[in-house]
């Protein structure tokens, strides 16, 4: 029922082959590689890990919580799926540290990027201790004020998790059944979009919801 939308396939390219401005600097040049290596990711193209880095080195001196971290998430992502989990990790880690004690919600895409990363190393104890961390911050976080708008998000990650781990141990109906309530977080996070402080990566959610 869902054909590729070859006029937006185009457009897309054609963004993901825009030269760099020679008129930025600093965190405009950040998010203009950020916002590349976006496009170029939702194009599969491996260059977008190149943008991803060069987001990332121009833009320490962005707002840390709503943008820095953003595209440092991207990077690490990046980095996982090319096979460098210990320099995705590092990051993952320095974004646990920083986000402990205050903007506690983005503990949850942290935990489960820990979570794939123990998963892909074939440590599915360090796996389920993460999912163990995500369950419990859960559960503290529907006392929250902005439960209510990242509430989905966060169930999300935490059942996306979870099953990932069931998957691993061979559990495969229990899986299933969190694979289905994920999805549905997922697919209904986007229309929270709106009221966010700041938006992941373009067709991140959409892509978690498809798995």
């Amino acid at each position: 029922q869902q054909k590729p939308d070859e006029a937006k396939i185009a457009d897309l390219r054609k963004t993901a082959d825009t030269p760099q401005p020679s008129n930025l600097t600093g965190t405009d040049l950040a998010n203009f590689y950020y916002k590349r290596a976006q496009v170029r990711v939702l194009l599969a193209r491996s260059d977008s890990l190149a943008d991803a880095e060069a987001a990332v080195a121009n833009g320490k001196n962005s707002d840390y919580r709503n943008e820095g971290s953003r595209y440092e998430n991207l990077l690490a992502r990046r980095l996982r799926d090319a096979g460098e989990s210990k320099r995705a990790n590092a990051i993952v880690v320095k974004q646990i540290a920083a986000f402990s004690n205050q903007t506690k919600g983005k503990l949850f895409g942290l935990f489960y990027n820990q979570t794939l990363t123990a998963i892909r190393n074939g440590d599915i104890s360090t796996a389920e201790s993460y999912v163990a961390r995500s369950r419990a911050l859960l559960n503290e976080s529907r006392k929250w004020p902005a439960f209510a708008i990242y509430g989905t998000s966060y169930q999300a990650f935490a059942e996306d998790g979870a099953a990932r781990v069931e998957e691993a141990r061979g559990r495969l109906k229990e899986a299933e059944d969190a694979y289905h309530k994920a999805s549905a977080f997922y697919a209904a996070t986007l229309k929270y979009f709106p009221k966010w402080e700041s938006l992941p990566a373009d067709g991140a959610f959409e892509r978690y919801a498809d798995w």
